[in-house]
């Protein structure tokens, strides 16, 4: 917990504004919080390569796959 004193100097947008801002990212990096967040933030930016070679990988094959049942089929008339 972290206690604020409060002056009511400001306009109140603007204190609203800053309690947020602490909120959201001073609170949580003196509480260490967000630390398995940033740990799977930094693995899945060091591994980008990885998956979009993958996911491409995986696509393509399905692209390819489809592509092949669609020629194996015979074609039907539109009277059928």
């Amino acid at each position: 917990m972290i206690a604020e004193l409060a002056q009511n100097w400001a306009d109140w947008d603007a204190t609203k504004k800053h309690y947020e801002l602490m909120a959201r990212f001073v609170h949580p990096h003196f509480q260490k919080s967000r630390e398995l967040l940033r740990g799977s933030y930094d693995y899945a930016t060091s591994h980008h390569e990885d998956f979009t070679g993958k996911a491409g990988a995986a696509i393509q094959a399905e692209i390819d796959r489809h592509a092949a049942r669609s020629s194996a089929k015979p074609e039907r008339s539109a009277a059928e």
